[in-house]
């Protein structure tokens, strides 16, 4: 076996002779000019010739701007010429005279001996200035799109937050809510101790916790209970929309609750539609919680009519946020009137417990709400990308521009957040991030697929749940503009799997408020027939229009009489109708869209319905 001692000298590293010179000549300024006078130096140190032409050798070669290996070979070849010319008995005048030119002759040299050296020499020679003009162009084409967009500034032309409050502002003030839900925030004071250690659930039905001290504590605030329903039989909510949270009920709430963390940003007259603050809809939401309690109370006390006046409330309070132009409005409308549901169900069991009056105004009121069916399009989406649009991009009057850097400070201080633009890495990369995320053009077309898609799978019904294409078109805005987008994303979510469960959840109310007016339907039929039918298709049309279809498969909803007690049920996400056997998780079927991991088999039972404990 050989060993190599560890004091064997190391090879030479031998650089290729076009290689080294060339890199030299980049790295160490200077390097050229020092090494080529000392290559002459050496060159004329053997040769004896008269000093004047052994200037005009060096003044020739230093002319020639070659490698000092190569102005080594030139000075001996000059060194030998005016040698052999004096030893030929020339005088010294003569030769420099018969010499000529030195400048001339050095062009002469220099080209003659360039097209001698190797092809390595002239291919990293083209490299080397490809990457200068490459270097050049990207300098230039960065100062460009610097200027465009450090320069420019987006135009503003709408005020959509204001086109936006205009109803509401001209409604007169007895048609608006949102005074008189003041009125009940403040009868109410601080929610109970329970609630707020317990993150704010409220004793729904009886067997809750602490039921008697929720219960206690709702009845003692029958004044907001009863100002919370004046205020749901108005006809809209009145909440204006602004940047910065309704002073009036910040106020209030710090004055009953104590320190709030608000957002507070100073107001702006045109402010981004997507930064507008919606504290009343978290309000709204609890005020129907107060009153679903007092739905329940009812229930243990028997009062039809304040049941029934609790649930036209809950409808009213669901009604008006649906009707409010905002997405998110529309999503907690839906929420409160599928509470309103799971709410009245229970109560549809109890026999008698409704008059045939009551019976009818609870199922015109669930049946009146949104039209008849809910639709989760909203053209407001549309709005929101489209003043997004005139503050981040440029505009050149014909739907075109590109992103400037002005909109990004402004975006900051309206939500609130550091403005990314301020880390000197980011400022020195926007610019070309800008051309990567598009035009003006390119990014409304994205918007425009989106609104199509989201209309196309508004109008499909809830079995036609696969052949919604939305969440991509979302994901597709998103992921194309994400580096423009990060601040939005959070803030709609703009994930595929968000985009299909708000349509679900209008699916899942659907379902809900089929089984509410189906139930009733049975309930008349009882009270006329002293029996429930046989058979759904019975109901039809003396008591109801049309049988509800099942939201998985479009049939009819399932329907038997078991032991004198109808029961009504959807197949549920397996897609299978199990003969109305319940799944061990009910509450699976209304939150997990078909296909996603938390879907259970077994079937979906809407009546005879029981809600869970807390919501």
């Amino acid at each position: 076996m050989t060993h190599v001692s560890s004091t064997q000298p190391r090879a030479k590293v031998v650089w290729p002779r076009t290689i080294r010179p060339l890199l030299a000549s980049i790295l160490i300024p200077g390097w050229k000019a020092r090494a080529g006078r000392a290559a002459v130096d050496s060159a004329l140190a053997d040769v004896d010739i008269p000093d004047s032409a052994a200037a005009l050798v060096r003044r020739t070669v230093s002319a020639t701007r070659l490698w000092p290996g190569e102005q080594a070979d030139v000075a001996r070849e000059l060194a030998a010429h005016f040698a052999d010319g004096a030893s030929g008995g020339r005088g010294e005048a003569d030769l420099i005279s018969a010499f000529g030119d030195a400048d001339r002759a050095a062009g002469l040299i220099r080209r003659a001996k360039k097209r001698g050296r190797p092809p390595t020499y002239r291919a990293l020679k083209r490299l080397m200035q490809a990457a200068v003009v490459c270097f050049l162009f990207s300098a230039a084409l960065y100062a460009y799109l610097a200027i465009r967009y450090y320069a420019v500034s987006p135009t503003i032309a709408r005020n959509y937050t204001k086109e936006l409050n205009a109803p509401t502002l001209a409604a007169p003030e007895s048609d608006r809510a949102w005074p008189v839900y003041l009125d009940a925030v403040e009868a109410l004071g601080a929610d109970p101790g329970f609630v707020r250690a317990e993150g704010g659930a409220w004793p729904m039905e009886l067997g809750a916790p602490n039921w008697e001290e929720g219960r206690a504590w709702i009845d003692s605030r029958q004044r907001a209970v009863t100002l919370i329903r004046e205020a749901a039989a108005r006809p809209i909510t009145g909440y204006i929309y602004s940047n910065s949270p309704d002073e009036v009920y910040m106020r209030l709430k710090e004055r009953i609750a104590g320190a709030t963390d608000w957002i507070v940003l100073e107001p702006q007259e045109n402010p981004i539609l997507m930064g507008v603050l919606l504290p009343h809809l978290g309000e709204l939401r609890r005020l129907a919680r107060v009153l679903a309690s007092d739905l329940a109370i009812a229930g243990v006390e028997s009062d039809s009519e304040r049941a029934v006046a609790n649930i036209r409330a809950l409808l009213g309070i669901a009604r008006q946020t649906y009707a409010e132009p905002m997405v998110i409005s529309r999503l907690v409308g839906v929420a409160v009137a599928t509470l309103a549901a799971d709410r009245t169900l229970p109560f549809l069991r109890r026999e008698g417990f409704f008059s045939r009056e009551q019976l009818r105004i609870i199922a015109h009121e669930f049946a009146g709400f949104a039209g008849g069916r809910v639709s989760m399009y909203a053209e407001s989406e549309r709005l929101m990308w489209e003043d997004v649009a005139q503050r981040v991009f440029s505009d050149d009057g014909k739907g075109n521009g590109h992103i400037v850097h002005a909109a990004f400070p402004v975006i900051a201080r309206e939500f609130g957040t550091a403005d990314p633009s301020i880390k000197p890495i980011v400022k020195v990369v926007m610019p070309a991030v800008a051309v990567w995320n598009g035009t003006r053009r390119e990014f409304m077309s994205r918007v425009e697929a989106l609104d199509e898609a989201l209309a196309r799978d508004d109008a499909l019904p809830a079995w036609c749940h696969s052949q919604r294409t939305s969440g991509k078109a979302s994901r597709a805005l998103f992921d194309r503009c994400d580096a423009l987008l990060s601040v939005f994303r959070s803030l709609q979510g703009g994930e595929e799997e968000n985009t299909a469960r708000s349509f679900w959840s209008r699916d899942v109310f659907e379902a809900k408020r089929a089984a509410v007016l189906t139930a009733s339907a049975l309930e008349v039929y009882r009270l006329d027939r002293g029996a429930f039918p046989a058979s759904l298709a019975d109901l039809v049309p003396d008591f109801m229009p049309a049988l509800p279809p099942d939201p998985f498969d479009g049939r009819p909803m399932r329907y038997a009489v078991r032991d004198g007690v109808p029961l009504l049920w959807s197949i549920g996400t397996d897609g299978k109708d199990d003969g109305g056997r319940p799944q061990s998780d009910p509450k699976r079927d209304a939150w997990s869209p078909p296909g996603t991991k938390t879907a259970a088999d077994g079937d979906w039972i809407l009546y005879p319905f029981t809600p869970p404990m807390r919501q």
